[in-house]
């Protein structure tokens, strides 16, 4: 799933808990590993009910690849915005931000990239390794 959340507090929890409190994320979660990605417009993660939502039931992709980088703004990136959770059934192989000349010239926001492996599964295997 991507999201963009609003700016005001207000805003943001009310998308959250409809976000979490629909049949949407819960059976999707069921069916498949589940990943929520986007602009979360979190400051920071502050104790808060969007943040309890979160940590109850999905895991901070940066912090599990301990690559934690701001991408908002882009032309002085200050701030973590963009951010990409996932719930126990995806490993995170890798994780990143998008910061030259072209993505900063593209977005307020510089891109997050995530490399992702449902748990489980053969690792992917990289350019330049036997068998690739």
């Amino acid at each position: 799933f991507d999201l963009h959340l609003g700016l005001s507090g207000g805003e943001r929890r009310k998308q959250a808990a409809m976000l979490f409190s629909a049949d949407l994320l819960r059976d999707t979660a069921l069916a498949a590993p589940l990943v929520v990605c986007g602009d979360f417009n979190m400051w920071w993660p502050l104790p808060g009910p969007i943040f309890r939502l979160l940590r109850t039931a999905l895991f901070d992709a940066a912090v599990l690849a301990r690559s934690q980088r701001a991408t908002y703004p882009s032309a002085l990136p200050l701030l973590r915005l963009d951010r990409a959770y996932v719930d126990a059934g995806m490993e995170v192989q890798g994780c990143g931000v998008v910061n030259d000349p072209r993505t900063r010239a593209a977005s307020d926001h510089l891109p997050l990239w995530v490399d992702l492996a449902p748990k489980g599964s053969a690792p992917a295997l990289a350019v330049g390794q036997a068998g690739a």
